[in-house]
């Protein structure tokens, strides 16, 4: 496993454990809320629907204001266009839409991901 692998393992292991810690702080305040009840069988739908946005939310969130989610500044990479420059927020809800395409995580076997490719984007290293 070379530097460029173990960081992008590092940096997905950092963003889904903030995810899920968010995600977890969401459904803790819901119950606190509207009682524990709403968070039952009856409402996974909804709380599906919750977790797609949020999922949805964190990436456009921090990339388009830092180019850079959690893991990203650990690991010291950032978000710029194939051009080098910051993406704008229309690239980044684009870029964060293709997260959704069925088996975009499988398109990493090739050159680049969707999630790149389509949005004309690339992860690079700023230290």
């Amino acid at each position: 496993m070379d530097w460029a692998d173990l960081c992008i393992t590092t940096w997905l292991l950092v963003d889904y454990v903030c995810f899920f810690a968010l995600t977890f702080l969401i459904g803790f305040f819901i119950a606190l809320v509207f009682g524990p009840d709403s968070l039952g069988k009856e409402h996974e739908l909804a709380m599906n629907l919750m977790s797609y946005l949020l999922f949805f939310a964190y990436y456009v969130f921090f990339e388009s204001i830092w180019g850079r989610t959690p893991g990203k500044f650990v690991c010291g990479t950032k978000v710029v266009t194939d051009d080098g420059e910051a993406p704008s927020t229309g690239t980044i809800l684009k870029r964060s839409l293709c997260r959704f395409i069925p088996f975009e995580p499988l398109s990493f076997f090739g050159q680049r991901g969707w999630h790149d490719s389509i949005s004309k984007t690339r992860v690079v290293t700023v230290r």
